[in-house]
């Protein structure tokens, strides 16, 4: 805080990109917004986003579907996930959760799960079956109850491959997919006072037809890219408070070039790997979360890491 307060000069924006810089702006924003553009909303609506147990209550109280959430002592049908309800712990990064096929795995994962966040942090919940292909958000600005700019999008590939982040990732057409998700971002955002840019996730379940609601990320993300090239420009909202509307329908798929040879190398270990799906991707029209021939310098840094993630997987047999 000292930092920003003594080093930087009056009238920068500052914008986070994860859970961490997230949780420290809001936090100090009423102090931070004496000199600065802060791009995140005040602790007390940003942790109804940041807290999934936080999130998943305003989700049920206002009608929009969430996965089946369980107790440790319920009778569980296997496999579920096992993850912390927060982020990060003390300004370390917690573990992202884990797959559980039966109680004896459970009761591990669980009680190191507990020993690290506190019992009170740990959710135990169903999986929604699928993968990437079924995993949906709806990117949106929303100020004074109402949007003024959004998008739709679903996974393609995801890294890693069970419960992972976006690498390929294609924009939504469909009017009625939108309008339903825009409605449970509506509720959901209305709800706890939220305004700026936010992210929500949804597993579509194709065992009931519902989208199920996951998280909500209140900040900048990967794909923002995206955004951009479907009309929806959420900086310019925020820098010149202009509403962007309705996202173009479009073909253009957004790719993650290090998540993209993570996946793949994934895929080519456990024998999932095909040529088709990749063939098909290559024929799309395509941008990229780091490579532009107007700057460079980005796109050559993540060659680097790239090498090392390779270099990485070899040390690891």
């Amino acid at each position: 805080l000292n930092f920003f307060m003594d080093k930087l000069k009056d009238g920068y924006t500052i914008i986070p990109t994860d859970e961490k810089w997230v949780c420290f702006l809001s936090r100090n924003k009423e102090i931070l917004k004496s000199k600065f553009n802060v791009l995140v909303p005040e602790w007390n609506i940003v942790e109804y986003c940041y807290n999934k147990k936080l999130s998943y209550e305003v989700a049920k109280n206002t009608g929009i579907p969430i996965p089946i959430l369980h107790g440790i002592n319920d009778d569980i049908q296997f496999p579920v996930f096992v993850r912390p309800c927060i982020s990060y712990k003390n300004n370390s990064k917690m573990p992202r959760g884990y797959k559980v096929n039966n109680r004896e795995e459970l009761l591990k994962r669980y009680n190191e799960m507990s020993s690290i966040v506190g019992e009170e942090n740990v959710l135990i919940e169903e999986i929604i079956g699928g993968g990437a292909k079924n995993n949906y958000s709806f990117a949106s600005y929303f100020k004074e109850g109402r949007f003024y700019g959004k998008f739709c999008s679903r996974k393609i590939k995801q890294y890693p491959g069970d419960f992972g982040t976006g690498c390929i990732v294609e924009p939504i057409n469909d009017e009625d997919i939108k309008k339903q998700l825009g409605d449970y971002a509506f509720k959901f955002l209305k709800e706890i006072g939220f305004y700026g840019i936010s992210e929500m996730e949804f597993m579509y379940d194709e065992r009931d037809g519902q989208f199920k609601f996951i998280e909500t990320n209140p900040r900048i993300w990967m794909q923002h890219r995206l955004a951009g090239e479907l009309g929806v420009d959420f900086l310019e909202i925020f820098f010149k408070g202009k509403i962007s509307g309705e996202q173009h329908n479009s073909d253009v798929i957004w790719i993650d070039e290090v998540g993209l040879v993570r996946v793949m190398v994934e895929e080519i270990i456990k024998g999932e790997f095909n040529l088709r799906d990749y063939v098909d991707i290559l024929k799309r029209r395509k941008i990229y979360g780091t490579l532009s021939m107007g700057d460079p310098v980005p796109a050559f840094a993540q060659v680097k890491n790239v090498i090392r993630y390779i270099m990485w997987r070899e040390r690891r047999g």
